[in-house]
């Protein structure tokens, strides 16, 4: 109806009668209804078409899947029978049968026969080419992705063994992509090789019927062949990227349509080949291009230019009728708008419009009526409106300053309520006025309001709030119609507190950065970029440096004042700031108000204030160090060959050097694997001298059993006697007791002393939990320890905690420190204890500590502990490695971190970080060693 509008007034504008602008219309409304008509048959039946069309691709595309599917069905019968032959056969028949079956099959490219240990045994060729085929047997397939997994194929019936496809075969004949089908007959492997081409044939034959395409892409999106390639405008081979192709593959549904390489809209099918993982795609054309699509947008055609000649014809005709009428009540119309109420109405017609025309017109009055009450709406909503206003005071005045009207604004803003204000006098009461006077000067303004008829303002004024603060308020007084004919003023006051204490502040920081400007000690210079570079701002220290006054400078460029020596290298550095990355860095030479030259490093970054471009630009005087840099460089010429004679003979204080630290090295090396010798040897005598007591009780034990042995036995000839057997029976009760305890005790320390000499001795990686190493570690101690007045304790927060790592250089990381905690902590002292604890921070790391009482360490001396040869005692039992070697084997072998805390009379703590799966160890190194 809106367009229908439109057209009407277009008409209606250019003059043209009732009957033409209904003859129009018609002809409008019926080319309208057909579009609307036609668009809604197209709209259904093309969409319908594309449909019914991809259906018949798709199926098109199963059909050629199917066909495929047969053919390789008949192929996979036919080598049954080389199979049955070759499983019998011995190797020399075998190149002999291999040949006859290429041959006579017509169906593949070469036959290969794979031996037990993936070699060609024997290979059969179409073409008889003996020579070729002698030069391939014996190569080795086993490396062949293929090859693989057939032999992963276990349990094949060999009487009817499972075929295996790929098309991710490189032909070893040709050396290009090939289809191949294979079969594991014992421990053979068959392996028929087919070129794309032989398959290609079965399923594009010679050719397509018309309008319909058959592309085939392997499975990894490579082209493989087409019918009509040219037709449908496929020319490139990488269907990878293909949505089709995609969709497929993802089992996802197929894309309606996709665009050919001319612009066509193609529609497609498509199916993926069970066996090979082919994909087969069906390809029409679609749009306007398709032949059922073509027709129909035609016939529609043609149905509108039938309808519209039909309305052309019957319209003016249809206008005729209708205009006659509704001029006669066009006529009336006019009368009565010309106030002529007593015209003679025209006789009502057939047509209901034109007799509802005609009561409209006697309704106007009434309708004028109806207008005045809305327009006292229209003057209750823009009060509402005047006083819902959140941020506008609105105060109505008497001339003689009584408040006649205040709005809920004013309330917000100065804090006095309608009742309070209502009524009130200015001179009496001054409400948001500072004073009496500042109200006498309101009263003066509402007087030259009236006397003039003009408005004030705006203005601002520093009123007050009911609750004692400032309010800075924006206002305008007018004069405007009262109910008895008189004046009221209206004064409308907007709250710009805020906004001028924001003013204040932008002031007050525009101040703050000139003279941060002005106060720099770096040259800085503000440029117009739209006005040739023409200066708007320089400082002081820009002055100093240029030796220029800003007054003759500001508004000039560069070249204007002088400033450039050379006006090609102002180009390039321009060019360089309009560059993409707007900003400039050069060391130039410009000239001073002297005339001298001077080495300047120019910056310049572009800046958009406010829609202007602006180059801000800081320049520092670099001639006396660049002097100074040429003066350094003639002095290090020199220089040269000093160095040259010292570097010789560093040289060779250098090879003398690397001799001793060789020397040293290999000295070490001795010295820590005395210290662990040394280590496992007093193990040894510690755990010695602890089997001696269970071993000596045990052997009492026995020798006291054989001794009541040899009693018995005198008892028993000359008679026993109840009490003397049951005497006998308890005395071997208690020594055999006593003997099984104490050879207990003692195969437990044999096996806890064989596991810590083991792992000490080799650095073998296996899993193991720490709370069994930590006690294995702590009895092979306990011998030393009884004769000392020092006790180890165990606290292992996670009882479970386990490692894959190396137990013996961690055990030897926990005897070094234990050790060394009984050689240092406690000396001088009668008793100590010694900590050792576990716990984990998470999933993969734990940490272990050792913990002591004593003495502590020297804050000159804790960090220089991990050295190798520092120690306290020196001469006094002490190697100085001990330490050194927890050090290495922690950070090294186990592949964690020590710490160590100690203060002077509290004791020291060595914190283990160690990883519960250790890092694997590096290969070895070719690097030769020093002697």
């Amino acid at each position: 109806m809106a367009g229908f509008k439109s057209w009407a007034e277009a008409l209606a504008a250019r003059g043209l009668g009732v009957r033409a602008w209904l003859a129009g219309t018609l002809v409008l409304t019926v080319t309208v209804i057909f579009v609307l008509v036609g668009g809604a048959i197209l709209a259904y039946r093309l969409p319908q078409i594309e449909r019914n069309t991809r259906a018949e691709l798709q199926t098109r595309a199963q059909a050629a899947s199917l066909q495929l599917g047969q053919f390789l069905t008949a192929v996979e019968l036919a080598p049954r029978h080389l199979v049955g032959a070759a499983a019998t056969a011995g190797a020399a028949e075998l190149p002999a049968l291999a040949n006859r079956f290429a041959r006579e099959g017509d169906l593949f490219d070469a036959v290969y026969l794979l031996a037990a240990n993936d070699r060609v045994e024997a290979l059969g060729l179409p073409s008889g080419n003996q020579a070729l085929a002698a030069s391939l047997v014996g190569l080795d397939l086993g490396r062949s992705a293929f090859v693989r997994a057939l032999r992963a194929r276990v349990g094949d019936d060999a009487a009817a063994p499972a075929v295996v496809w790929t098309d991710e075969y490189l032909s070893v004949l040709s050396g290009t992509r090939a289809v191949a089908m294979g079969l594991r007959f014992g421990d053979r492997i068959a392996i028929f090789e087919l070129s794309p081409q032989r398959l290609l044939r079965i399923l594009l034959g010679d050719g397509a019927e018309a309008g319909l395409g058959l592309v085939v892409v392997d499975g990894t999106g490579h082209f493989l062949g087409a019918s009509q390639r040219d037709g449908f405008g496929w020319a490139f081979d990488d269907f990878r990227t293909s949505p089709v192709f995609k969709a497929v593959l993802q089992g996802r549904p197929l894309p309606a349509s996709i665009a050919a390489e001319d612009g066509r809209r193609l529609l497609v099918g498509a199916v993926q080949v069970p066996r090979l993982g082919w994909v087969i795609e069906t390809i029409a054309d679609g749009g306007m291009a398709h032949e059922s699509y073509r027709a129909t947008v035609w016939m529609v055609f043609a149905g509108f230019c039938v309808a519209l000649a039909v309305a052309l014809l019957v319209a003016p005709f249809s206008a005729a009728r209708m205009a006659q009428p509704l001029a006669e009540a066009a006529a009336t119309a006019h009368e009565l708008a010309l106030g002529n109420f007593g015209v003679r109405r025209p006789r009502r017609r057939q047509v209901r419009e034109i007799s509802a025309l005609l009561t409209d017109l006697d309704r106007m009055a009434l309708s004028l009526e109806q207008r005045q009450v809305q327009l006292q709406h229209t003057a209750d909503r823009l009060n509402a409106v005047i006083e819902l206003v959140p941020s506008v005071a609105i105060q109505w005045y008497s001339v003689d300053g009584r408040v006649v009207y205040w709005n809920a604004a004013s309330e917000a803003i100065y804090g006095f309520s309608r009742d309070e204000a209502m009524g009130a006098c200015v001179l009496e009461r001054s409400l948001m006025f500072a004073d009496s006077g500042q109200a006498g000067v309101f009263l003066d303004v509402l007087a030259e309001v009236d006397r003039t008829g003009r408005s004030f303002g705006p203005a601002d004024f520093s009123l007050r709030h009911k609750s004692g603060r400032e309010v800075v308020a924006n206002c305008v007084v007018f004069a405007i119609p009262a109910d008895d004919g008189g004046k009221i003023f209206a004064c409308i006051d907007i709250d710009v507190t805020e906004r001028l204490a924001a003013e204040t502040a932008l002031r007050e920081s525009e101040r703050k950065l000139e003279a941060i400007f002005e106060s720099s000690p770096a040259a800085l210079s503000v440029s117009d970029m739209d006005r040739n570079y023409a200066l708007l701002a320089v400082n002081r220290a820009w002055e100093a440096a240029m030796r220029r006054d800003r007054a003759q400078a500001l508004g000039k460029n560069g070249p204007e004042v002088g400033l450039w020596k050379d006006l090609q290298v102002r180009e390039r550095f321009v060019e360089q700031l309009c560059s993409p990355a707007r900003r400039a860095d050069m060391e130039v030479e410009l000239l001073d108000g002297d005339g001298r030259t001077r080495l300047m490093h120019m910056v310049a970054q572009v800046l958009e204030i406010g829609g202007q471009r602006l180059a801000l630009m800081s320049a520092e005087d670099i001639t006396e160090a660049r002097r100074a840099a040429d003066e350094i460089r003639l002095l290090n010429a020199e220089l040269d060959a000093r160095v040259a004679k010292r570097t010789a003979e560093l040289g060779r204080v250098n090879d003398e050097l690397e001799r001793r630290l060789a020397e040293l090295q290999l000295t070490q090396q001795q010295l820590v694997q005395a210290e662990k010798l040394s280590a496992l040897g007093r193990l040894v005598a510690g755990v010695a001298h602890e089997l001696n007591t269970p071993i000596g009780n045990g052997l009492m034990a026995v020798s006291t059993l054989q001794d009541q042995v040899v009693r018995l036995r005198a008892d028993m000839a000359n008679g026993l006697r109840r009490s003397t057997l049951e005497e006998f029976l308890t005395q071997v009760a208690q020594g055999s007791a006593i003997g099984i305890r104490n050879l207990g005790r003692a195969a437990e320390l044999i096996t806890s002393f064989k596991q810590v000499a083991v792992d000490q001795t080799t650095s073998q990686r296996r899993t193991f939990m720490v709370r069994e190493l930590v006690d294995e570690i702590v009895l092979t101690l306990t011998p030393s320890l009884r004769r000392m007045p020092y006790r180890i304790e165990v606290e292992l927060g996670d009882a479970e905690a386990w490692m894959e790592s190396y137990p013996g250089p961690l055990g030897q990381v926990l005897t070094n420190l234990i050790n060394n905690a009984l050689l240092h902590a406690f000396e001088g002292r009668e008793q100590g204890s010694i900590r050792v604890g576990c716990e984990r921070l998470g999933p993969e790391q734990l940490r272990l500590w050792v913990q002591d009482d004593g003495v502590g360490i020297e804050p000159d001396a804790l960090g220089r502990i991990f050295d190798p040869f520092f120690t306290t005692r020196m001469g006094r039992g002490g190697t100085g490695l001990g330490l050194h070697i927890v050090h290495g084997l922690v950070v090294g072998s186990l592949g964690g971190q020590i710490d160590v805390d100690s203060e002077p009379g509290r004791g020291t703590r060595f914190t283990l970080t160690l990883p519960v799966m250790a890092p694997l160890p590096a290969p070895p190194s070719t690097r030769p060693q020093p002697l």
